[in-house]
């Protein structure tokens, strides 16, 4: 893949903003149903679900757990993209556009938490002449348009 270092052709922030809200709303029902099965009722796995105060370990750690393989595994596949990216047309790549290695989708992904951490790390995309945030730089990775 050629470098292009024109700004149109990588993923702002608005765009990818979006494709995780979708990503957000496709776990959310995955593991809701989940929590209902585990919990042998769906009413008490949405109340944990949805509740910080009333959640618990095994919660929180299939929450986690789907989180981190949704979007691993997905960056990593053949589409290189979360449904959400899919959807809207975007894609992960590395600095040459190639396809992430699941150690470097894992990464990228674990990443995240210090452009949370960091609180500017996500706004950094909207700056940053890559449209990268900082755990885009970190990892080196890009977001592109397809």
């Amino acid at each position: 893949m050629k470098k292009n270092n024109d700004s149109k052709y990588f993923a702002g922030f608005w765009i990818r903003l979006i494709a995780y809200h979708i990503d957000i709303l496709i776990i959310g029902i995955v593991v809701l149903l989940l929590l209902g099965v585990i919990h042998g009722n769906f009413v008490e796995g949405y109340i944990k679900f949805i509740s910080i105060d009333d959640s618990d370990l095994k919660t929180d750690l299939i929450r986690y757990i789907m989180f981190w393989l949704y979007f691993s595994v997905m960056e990593h596949s053949f589409y290189q993209a979360t449904i959400g990216k899919i959807i809207l047309g975007i894609k992960v790549t590395d600095i040459s556009g190639n396809r992430l290695s699941y150690l470097k989708a894992t990464s990228r992904f674990f990443a995240k938490f210090l452009s949370a951490f960091i609180v500017i790390g996500f706004l950094m995309i909207a700056f940053t002449k890559k449209k990268q945030g900082f755990h885009d730089i970190i990892t080196g990775t890009i977001v592109i348009k397809k």
